[in-house]
Order: structure tokens, then C-alpha cells, then sequence
């Protein structure tokens, strides 16, 4: 006769066996769906490319002239443009954050100086309080 003690590792044995079978089940599947998304991925990376290399082969009308006139180094001349442009835009953020950047630290060296005053202040006093007599310059910087 099977007492209950020997049935509870059956179960559990039992209970493994189809936690392991599951998870080999969903890692087959997890597996499966990871070469899909790579398949995917790859497909939209060649489509970019390909996007990119017609965008390339387009002609452009940089000055709005209805290409008359448009050479090679006409649209080189407006693309350096761009890229100095866009550098100098840059550059005025950098600028900007720089300033930025400063004025806040001129604010904290301010607030350090000011905590060191009334540290200073707080300790004349606690030492005036201590002897029984205030200054009275304490009273004119308060």
C-alpha cells in the first residue's frame, strides 16, 4: 500500500516533467519568432537601403530654379551650405548650453556665499548668546 508520502514526489516528479515540456514548447516557439523578426528586420534594412540609393540617384533642384542650370557642383555648393548650416545650428545649442550651464553655477556660488555668511552670522550670534551680549552689528546685517 502507497502511503501519501511516497504519492507527493510522484506529483511533484509529474508536475516537473510538464513545467519542462512547456518551457521547451515556448522555446521552440520564442525561437521561431525571433527568425521572423530577423527575416523582418532585414527585409526593412535592404528597403532602406534601397530607399536611400534611389533618394541618391534623384536629381535635386536645390534653388528652386526648376533645374535649370543645375550641375553637379551647383548641388554640391547647396549641400556644403546645408551641412555649414547645420553645424553653425549646433553650435548656437552648444553656445546656448554653455551659457546656460554658467549662469547656473554663477547662481550656486552665490548660494554657497550666502550660506557661508549666515553660517558665519549664526555662529556670531550663538557665541554672543553664549557670553550674554549682542553686537549691535548683528542687529543693522539682519
Amino acid at each position: 500500500m502507497c502511503t501519501s508520502n511516497e504519492k507527493i514526489p510522484d506529483y511533484f516528479l509529474k508536475f516537473q516533467e510538464l513545467i519542462l515540456a512547456n518551457n521547451e514548447c515556448l522555446n521552440n516557439k520564442l525561437d521561431k519568432l525571433i527568425k521572423e523578426v530577423e527575416s523582418l528586420k532585414d527585409m526593412l534594412k535592404e528597403k532602406v537601403n534601397q530607399t536611400v540609393e534611389n533618394n541618391d540617384n534623384i536629381p535635386r533642384d536645390d534653388n528652386n530654379d526648376e533645374g535649370e542650370g543645375d550641375t553637379h557642383s551647383e548641388n554640391v555648393e547647396h549641400e556644403v551650405q546645408r551641412d555649414v548650416t547645420n553645424q553653425q545650428e549646433g553650435q548656437n545649442e552648444l553656445f546656448d548650453d554653455d551659457i546656460y550651464n554658467t549662469a547656473l553655477l554663477n547662481e550656486v556660488e552665490k548660494i554657497k556665499k550666502e550660506a557661508i555668511k549666515m553660517k558665519a552670522y549664526q555662529q556670531a550670534v550663538m557665541k554672543s548668546m553664549k557670553r550674554g551680549t549682542l553686537p549691535s552689528w548683528i542687529f543693522r546685517s539682519s
